[in-house]
């Protein structure tokens, strides 16, 4: 359903056919859905979503350049223990087997920090979004014709305002956001 001048976020939803009831005409109608705009995804989000989603999206990257810096470090505890012996500092001097431990669990600790504010930025912006869109849906079920409501079961509202904006829901969570993370990965590991 579309919000009346507020765009089509709401009917961005990829229907899936499946079971007894597909027909090949179902099955075809489904595969012509035409969906979202990234614009028409945040058409709800403001400034401070946008800084939220900013944020979110530099953490995501943090945590995804912490895997190699993490590899690397491991690659060097794994050097140190392998070369070293009890009797010379190579467990506990510069570079050690200790010194690599500790950087290796101060790279955790920062990492879960990042995934921390990450995933509550996101989450945050996605639930400011997602009460903008559902008053749009309600506005625009209220400003239907007379005429609408009594084709419409009045008991099947709440569903479809939930199972409408849980499609969109999915699209400007976190998971969307991991490109962010995998691009930090991917541009600190090569």
């Amino acid at each position: 359903m579309k919000a009346a001048g507020e765009g089509a976020a709401a009917n961005a939803v990829v229907v899936h056919v499946s079971g007894k009831d597909a027909t090949p005409e179902a099955s075809l109608k489904a595969s012509q859905v035409k969906l979202a705009s990234w614009a028409q995804l945040f058409q709800f989000a403001d400034r401070t979503d946008l800084l939220l989603m900013l944020t979110g999206c530099g953490m995501a990257a943090a945590v995804g350049a912490a895997l190699p810096i993490f590899i690397i470090v491991f690659a060097d505890l794994l050097t140190a223990v392998g070369q070293g012996n009890v009797s010379d500092n190579s467990f506990s001097g510069p570079g050690g087997a200790l010194e690599n431990g500790l950087i290796m669990i101060y790279i955790g600790a920062a990492s879960q920090a990042a995934g921390t504010i990450f995933g509550t930025c996101f989450e945050l912006s996605k639930n400011r979004q997602m009460a903008r869109l559902r008053k749009a849906y309600i506005r625009a079920i209220i400003r239907q014709d007379i005429g609408w409501f009594d084709t419409s079961d009045p008991q099947q509202l709440p569903y479809l305002i939930g199972s409408c904006t849980s499609y969109v829901a999915d699209g400007i969570g976190s998971k969307t956001f991991n490109g962010a993370e995998f691009l930090g990965m991917g541009q600190l590991g090569s």
